[in-house]
Parts: structure tokens; C-alpha cells; sequence
């Protein structure tokens, strides 16, 4: 454990009278289903990584990697009330060896939580969520511009907020920067909470939140290479240049539509629709 007058300790913060022990890496947090916050305390920090730009791209030692999930696991069986709901503990214990055995020599901080954040697959505890560090947001500036929805299992844009209006209304995402949206959505499914096998909220959170936690998993970029099905059926490639978060809401607020009501959205290929 760290010791409680270490600057690792001291890095803790109070918030709104919740304990949140904030480290370089990531953070995780476990929300009581009625009484306070509790937050667990992953310790990337010791691992002594300097925050500046590009925090996503710094490399964590396996030793290091090693040392901060075996101190995790400790935190986890003696805090988490519900460790053991979905998963025995031979299943946990299991699956943090096997973390710590493929681990390389050196792990970005971005893979690190990738890595981390699939504990959401063993636990099953739907209060418990894995973010990553202020330090890995804050580099995260740049996002992909593209607002969506699920549509039949697809990712369907529904406004184009990159300024250039390149790619329709109406669109399916196939690929960004080369990766099958399929295989994003499964890195990204099984790395966010759940309870028990029930898959409603990760994909709500997968769609609704799309850009923001793509960016969590495959990092802040200047541009993304989106391939895609256009409304009538043609297969096309777009480069759309990463936006800050400030822009993309602002953009998205005066793209929204003005009703407060329960409105019918219908895009031109196969007559899809959604109510919202």
C-alpha cells in the first residue's frame, strides 16, 4: 500500500466530499448503489510518468504495468462489495495473471487503460467504471466530428459536424483509420460497464458517446479516415480533421433539432427511422 505521507498519497483529492485518488494513468470508480462514492485507487502514479503533450503516446514499464495491477487487485478484494457477484474469485484472480502475463516490455499509457478498463468484462458490476486520467482527456483534444446512431446494429451518421459536410446524412460507418467498426465496437464493449452479461448500457454508451470514447481507446488524432456506405449504396473514403470537444458540442447544439418533444427521424437508404 502507499504510505499515507507519500506524494503518491498526497495526489488524492477531495471532491464534493467524495475520495477520488487521481493517478497518471487512469482512474476507477465505484459507485454504491445508494450511499456515497467510493473510488478506487489504481497506481499509475507510481510509475512516475510526466504529464505533458502527448501523454497518450508515453510508455509504462512492464515492471511498472506489473507493480500497479497487483496493488489494484488488492484494493479491489478488500474495497469492491460486489467483486465476486458475477465472476468467483478463482475468475478474477485468473484473469489479472493472464493481464499481467501478456504484458510487453513497454505499454503506451493509452493501451494501459485499454488493458485496465477490460476488467469491466470480469467484474460484470454495473457501477463500477474505469476513466481515463485528466492527463489522457486533456491530451484527447482532437475528436472524430461525426455525430451517430444505431440503426439496425449499424453506426449510422446523423450529422457531419467536421464543417466540410463530406459524408451524408444517412451514412454507415464501415472503418476508421483503416479499423473495422466492428472490431472497434467490440475493443470498446468489452471495456465498458455492465451488470452481469446484460450488453444494454455499453451500447448505449458505444453509441451515444461515440467520439469521446473512441478517443479513449485509439487516441487523440488530427485526422480520421472514415470508409463508409453513402445513402445510395456506393462505398467512399473520407479524411475529416479531429475537432476539439468544445467545438463538436457547440456544433452539435446548432445542428440539433429545436424540440423538446418527441420527433421522427427518417434517413434515405431502406427507409431506416428512429424516435427520439
Amino acid at each position: 500500500m502507499i504510505p499515507q505521507g507519500s506524494d503518491q498519497f498526497k495526489r488524492a483529492k477531495l471532491i464534493v466530499g467524495k475520495t477520488v485518488r487521481e493517478t497518471s494513468a487512469l482512474r476507477l470508480t465505484y459507485k454504491t448503489p445508494m450511499r456515497l462514492l467510493i473510488h478506487f485507487l489504481l497506481l499509475f502514479s507510481l510509475f512516475n510518468i510526466p504529464l505533458r503533450t502527448n501523454a497518450q503516446d508515453l510508455l509504462v514499464s512492464r515492471a511498472q504495468m506489473i507493480e500497479g495491477l497487483t496493488i489494484l487487485e488488492q484494493e479491489l478484494v478488500t474495497r469492491h462489495p460486489n467483486l465476486y457477484v458475477y465472476s468467483t474469485s478463482e475468475q478474477v484472480d485468473n484473469y489479472l495473471e493472464n493481464l499481467k502475463r501478456k504484458l510487453p516490455e513497454n505499454i503506451s499509457r493509452l493501451e494501459a487503460f485499454s488493458l485496465v478498463a477490460s476488467l469491466a468484462n470480469i467484474v460484470k458490476d454495473g457501477h463500477t467504471y474505469i476513466y481515463p486520467s485528466e492527463a489522457i482527456v486533456e491530451d484527447t483534444t482532437l475528436l472524430l466530428p461525426l455525430a451517430v446512431e444505431k440503426v439496425a446494429d449499424q453506426l449510422l451518421v446523423i450529422n457531419d459536424l467536421s464543417g466540410q459536410n463530406e459524408i451524408p446524412v444517412g451514412s454507415i460507418i464501415l472503418a476508421i483509420n483503416q479499423t473495422p467498426i466492428g472490431e472497434i465496437k467490440q475493443k470498446m464493449l468489452n471495456s465498458l460497464p455492465r451488470d452481469g452479461d446484460n450488453m444494454a448500457y455499453p451500447n448505449h454508451i458505444f453509441y451515444k458517446y461515440f467520439s469521446a470514447f473512441y478517443s479513449f481507446f485509439y487516441g487523440s488524432q488530427t485526422t480520421f479516415e472514415v470508409r463508409y456506405e453513402a445513402p445510395d449504396g456506393q462505398q467512399k473514403l473520407k479524411i475529416l480533421k479531429g475537432i476539439r470537444n468544445a467545438e463538436l458540442q457547440e456544433r452539435l447544439q446548432l445542428n440539433s433539432p429545436k424540440s423538446s418533444g418527441i420527433f421522427l427521424k427518417i434517413y434515405p437508404k431502406n427507409q431506416n427511422s428512429t424516435w427520439n
